[in-house]
């Protein structure tokens, strides 16, 4: 997995911090938080460096698979689809999203400050996701909009409109078993 070098140094970090001022000033979490991003920033500068250059060096999309927040590998995925292309509105749309915390659009709103809107139709699943969304220090102050809802095609455009998502999204993930 993505993120298990990274934890250990975290971890390492955490208790020589921990050790030297005798109790720690942040907490373990977020010290791995700032980790992903500071190695994903990297990544995406390794991917937009091998563009501008050389794209024949550029990896294969299979080759780019890494998990903090999704189920097989799509964080890492997606991070390199955006790292080539770019984003305009650094906006997601997520269907059936669980909790939130296990999805698609998570890293991006959790690491990447994009505006989430995730739809879920099982009501502990989302009170989980409002909560877990509500509390992570990088959402805190704006968490995305989680709403209670089973999507079909006649109404879905609806509820994106109520939920004050109208016009163009960089990312819609639609996650129907």
């Amino acid at each position: 997995m993505f993120n298990a070098p990274l934890r250990r140094l975290a971890n390492a970090i955490y208790r020589t911090v921990d050790n030297t001022t005798g109790g720690a000033f942040f907490k373990r979490q977020d010290l791995i938080n700032g980790l992903l991003q500071t190695q994903q920033i990297q990544l995406r500068q390794h991917y937009q460096a091998l563009l501008n250059t050389n794209p024949a060096l550029l990896p294969a999309l299979h080759e780019t698979e890494f998990r903090i927040y999704s189920q097989h590998g799509e964080d890492g995925i997606i991070h390199y689809i955006f790292s080539i292309i770019g984003a305009t509105t650094k906006r997601c749309v997520e269907i059936c999203a669980g909790d939130g915390i296990q999805c698609n659009s998570a890293n991006l709103i959790i690491h990447h400050g994009w505006d989430g809107l995730l739809f879920d139709g099982d009501a502990k699943n989302v009170e989980r996701g409002r909560r877990f969304y509500q509390v992570t220090p990088d959402t805190i102050s704006y968490p995305p909009v989680f709403e209670l809802a089973w999507i079909t095609r006649d109404n879905i455009n609806d509820l994106i409109r109520r939920a004050g998502f109208a016009g163009e999204v960089d990312l819609l993930t639609i996650d129907i078993d």
